[in-house]
């Protein structure tokens, strides 16, 4: 291909990104006609036929995909809502090369329906928009919950009755998946008090919760905080929170690459969390003040002690101390003595075990 036929086609493409404005994508998916999209379906436009079956309905223009394809494809989102019932469609309406295509895909379809039993939400993918109103007319003779035994694990009850901040009043906690693509949004609950993160659900993932005291709380004993763990592709989150005087409050959120390193509590208004460095770990503190807040306890060096060799001459070294201020290590040989190492010069200076 000639040089200046690659600049046409990046010219055209760029073109094509610039005029497809976000609101140019979602005019054209609202006008799409329904039987396109679902060969069972009677000609009608998208918008019109979602307004006459949904309270609830908004739209975006995203392409929320673990995996897009080459071109990237150019997708809507869209949310609906009509009682307990809640959906989400993704529609793939061209790509950045070509622009909007004359047939466009639906990628994913799903209904939602809240469970009054533990707030959680059971989702059903769909195969096409007619089973939009199947799973509706579904809901009109069916209006009762399902039972405990028909629920999946992670939506059966569980001992969320506690006093989480310790006024002798017993407090209903519960997490609610609000649903979404790869990445859902969630809401923690207790009472009248909400407050809402985010998780990785491509896998089927759902929030696990766990209720800690950390000891030492300056007004006194009797609290205890939530922690929600969230997992994603390769990592996992924890996030603690307080609840107080009627609501939440997001005390601290912690990522860790290696899922196996969990917080741990200290006691004393502390906890741990590890991070792995590739051949050694680092342990950081954090401590809960009044505000409150779990904050970082400010730490320059760090223990390292590892064994390893010189690459040069093979020689037997430790590895002691970690300063993180400098960026180096403090490397100790045989004879006694010291020498520090820039960060960026381990792998080419020292022979150390690497682990993942």
């Amino acid at each position: 291909m000639h040089s200046s036929t690659r600049i046409i086609i990046f010219m055209l493409a760029l073109l094509l990104a610039t005029i497809l404005s976000d609101q140019a994508i979602i005019d054209y998916a609202k006008r799409l006609d329904v039987a396109k999209l679902d060969g069972s379906m009677h000609s009608q436009p998208l918008e019109q036929w979602l307004s006459d079956h949904f309270d609830e309905v908004s739209w975006r223009a995203e392409c929320a995909l673990k995996d897009p394809p080459d071109p990237f494809p150019v997708c809507v989102q869209v949310y609906v809502r009509r009682g307990e019932l809640s959906g989400d469609l993704m529609l793939d309406v061209g790509d950045e090369q070509n622009g909007l295509a004359e047939k466009p895909i639906l990628r994913y379809a799903a209904m939602h329906r809240d469970s009054i039993l533990n707030g959680f939400r059971m989702t059903t993918k769909l195969s096409g928009v007619s089973e939009l109103c199947a799973q509706l007319e579904q809901e009109a003779k069916h209006s009762t919950q399902p039972r405990v035994d028909d629920l999946p694990d992670w939506a059966k009850p569980q001992d969320n009755d506690v006093d989480l901040d310790g006024d002798g009043t017993i407090e209903h906690v519960e997490i609610i998946d609000l649903g979404g693509l790869d990445v859902h949004r969630y809401q923690l609950r207790a009472g009248p008090a909400a407050i809402e993160g985010e998780f990785f659900a491509a896998e089927n993932d759902k929030p696990q919760v766990r209720f800690v005291r950390i000891d030492g709380w300056l007004e006194g004993n009797g609290r205890q905080e939530v922690e929600v763990m969230t997992s994603g592709p390769s990592d996992c989150r924890y996030e603690f929170f307080d609840y107080r005087e009627g609501r939440f409050t997001r005390l601290v959120t912690l990522n860790s690459d290696n899922c196996s390193y969990a917080p741990v509590l200290l006691g004393a208004c502390r906890i741990r969390m590890s991070s792995w460095h590739g051949f050694w770990e680092q342990r950081d503190r954090y401590e809960l003040t009044p505000e409150p807040l779990l904050v970082k306890i400010p730490q320059r060096y760090y223990d390292v002690d590892v064994q390893g060799r010189w690459k040069e001459n093979g020689d037997p070294i430790d590895v002691l101390l970690y300063d993180s201020a400098e960026k180096t290590y403090l490397v100790r040989e045989t004879t006694g003595m010291v020498k520090v190492v820039r960060e960026e010069d381990v792998t080419t200076l020292l022979d150390v075990e690497w682990a993942d």
